[in-house]
This record gives structure tokens, C-alpha cells and sequence, in this order.
């Protein structure tokens, strides 16, 4: 893992890094130059200090939710209930990584101008559910999900025993449903 972990840092810095910074500096767009810069920050600070996880999963949906509505320039509303349980540690990261690929999604490709982040209680209180609602233009759900969609929540939250499910209509927007014990 360690090894991994290297190689794709190394890879990280030569390529996509040294593309950041670049477009940081020689962009005519302020709005490009800034999420250039702040990726390339981000995306430093995780290689040398690790992914930070944050222990409370009500803060951590806040602060994801925050920072796409900050990037994005959307509006994103999150409704979070008090009694949230907690998750083991890969279970939360899995459902925050989700959530926040469905709110990046609907902003950047589904031109939402609100998006609603509902996180609650499963009925049997053992585990949690969030809902990621949009107002943007949908997409065909009867078509194959996209390499985001697929990778990103579906296979995620598979691979820590949860699920996904996306509803879409062209038109009428897009709710991302995530469920994890």
C-alpha cells in the first residue's frame, strides 16, 4: 500500500500537478485559475500529509457539501439530522465520497441551480441513507451510468456493503439515493 502509494504520488506530481499549476498561471480565467490553484493544493496537501478523515459524519457531509457549492458556485442545502449513528471509518469515507461526487455531478453536468443533501436514519436506525436531490436537467435513466456514477457511488458504496440507486428524467433533474450500515 505504501508502495502504491508512492508510485501514485509520483505520478500525481510529475503529470497532473505540474498541469495545475500551469493553467493556474496562465489562464485569462479567474474562476479556472482559482479551482486550478486550490486543486493543486488539495491534491499536495493530501500527498504529504494523507486524505484527513473527519470523525463526525454530520461535519464531514457539511464540509464537502460546502466546499462543491464553493467551486461550483450552486446552491446546495443540506438538511442533517441530530441522531445520524456512526460508521466505521471506511463506511463513512465511502458515504461522503459518494455524496459528494452526486452533488459535484449534478452541478458540473446536470447545470443544477439547488442542490438538497438529506442524510437520515435507515428504518432500523442501524444504518444511514442520504438522499442528494437536484433541480438540473436530468438525464435518460434507462441508459448505462456514466464512468463517475459507476466508479464513484455505485461501485464505492458497493465495496463497503451499501448501495445506490439514481432516478433521472430529462427535464426534471436527478436524485441519488446511498444506504451504508
Amino acid at each position: 500500500a505504501v508502495r502504491a502509494r508512492e508510485e501514485a504520488g509520483r505520478v500525481v506530481h510529475d503529470g497532473i500537478l505540474q498541469t495545475l499549476a500551469a493553467i493556474a498561471r496562465r489562464s485569462d480565467d479567474d474562476a479556472l485559475r482559482t479551482l486550478a490553484a486550490d486543486t493543486e493544493r488539495e491534491l499536495r496537501s493530501y500527498l504529504v500529509a494523507g486524505h484527513q478523515d473527519v470523525d463526525d459524519l454530520p461535519m464531514a457531509l457539511r464540509a464537502a457539501a460546502s466546499e462543491v457549492a464553493r467551486r461550483e458556485a450552486v446552491d446546495v442545502r443540506l438538511a442533517v439530522a441530530d441522531d445520524l449513528p456512526e460508521l466505521p471509518p471506511e463506511r463513512r469515507r465511502a458515504l461522503v465520497g459518494a455524496v459528494t461526487e452526486a452533488v459535484t455531478n449534478a452541478a458540473k453536468h446536470g447545470r443544477a441551480n439547488r442542490i438538497v443533501v438529506f442524510p437520515d436514519c435507515t428504518p432500523d436506525e442501524a444504518g444511514v441513507t442520504c438522499s442528494v436531490r437536484d433541480d438540473g436537467m436530468g438525464f435518460d435513466g434507462t441508459t448505462p451510468p456514466g464512468r463517475g456514477i459507476e466508479r464513484s457511488i455505485v461501485r464505492r458504496m458497493s465495496e463497503v456493503g451499501g448501495r445506490a440507486e439514481i432516478e433521472s428524467t430529462p427535464g426534471r433533474g436527478t436524485e441519488v439515493r446511498v444506504w451504508v450500515r
